[in-house]
């Protein structure tokens, strides 16, 4: 699990979000936060600590959200050009 998040949270800090909205940002900034806590449950995973269940859930709520509304969000933002 510990390389995916890696790679995952290493393709989303090198691909910047192409729109100029600021809810797109928002929810792009949500996503990196998401890989963040992808991370730390990683981490904590590693040390054996019940925490990272949490860390985990909390990331992938936060993902599933971004990545339902950012797509919605940019199609939105083309249509308005």
């Amino acid at each position: 699990m510990a390389p995916s998040v890696v790679l995952f949270t290493a393709i989303m800090v090198t691909t910047p979000y192409p729109g100029k909205s600021i809810r797109g940002k928002r929810l792009f900034n949500i996503q990196l936060f998401a890989c963040m806590l992808m991370i730390v449950a990683a981490y904590l995973m590693f040390r054996q600590r019940p925490e990272w269940v949490l860390a985990m859930i909390s990331g992938a709520v936060f993902l599933l959200y971004a990545a339902i509304v950012l797509p919605k969000e940019l199609e939105k933002e083309k249509e308005q050009k």
